[in-house]
């Protein structure tokens, strides 16, 4: 269905939302907007994730520029990672706390965060599809502006 996908982006990204979820679409024409879909694909139809070229880049330290969408999840996460009494913009995630945990012992352990961020990019910066615990965790740990940021990026075409 995503031919241009790179099988490690589909792998990290797809893989465990299909097992947690299934998998509805048996076309790219289907539309994404049933259940919640069109937030994991950020609006983008599957026709659209499925013309992407992708590239895999190392966003040095300081310049990942994020989309304000993808800010405002990652400032959610850490806000609930911090337990600060500010409004969510949307539903806490369940596990949130133990997957920034997670990636946070990585973090430091590695001096790396695991695996890479997937996204891709707007005229507003990159919109993130996975990562954003991953990212937060980069925050809480004051390290996105000290270490270079592996990313999947689906480049505009």
């Amino acid at each position: 269905m995503f031919p241009l996908m790179p099988p490690e982006v589909f792998d990290e990204w797809l893989v465990p939302i299909i097992a947690h979820q299934g998998w509805p679409f048996t076309s790219i024409y289907e539309s994404i907007y049933t259940e919640n879909w069109s937030g994991l694909f950020v609006d983008v139809s599957l026709a659209e994730w499925a013309s992407f070229a992708w590239k895999k880049d190392l966003i040095q330290k300081g310049d990942l520029r994020l989309h304000p969408e993808s800010v405002k999840l990652i400032m959610d996460i850490v806000m609930q990672f911090k337990k600060l009494n500010a409004p969510l913009t949307r539903t806490p995630i369940t596990g949130s706390r133990e997957r920034v945990d997670s990636a946070l012992s990585f973090l430091v352990s590695n001096s790396s965060i695991p695996g890479f961020l997937t996204g891709h990019s707007t005229g507003n910066g990159i919109r993130l599809v996975d990562g954003h615990h991953r990212m937060a965790a980069c925050w809480i740990a004051n390290a996105s502006l000290t270490m270079d940021i592996p990313c999947w990026i689906a480049p505009v075409r």
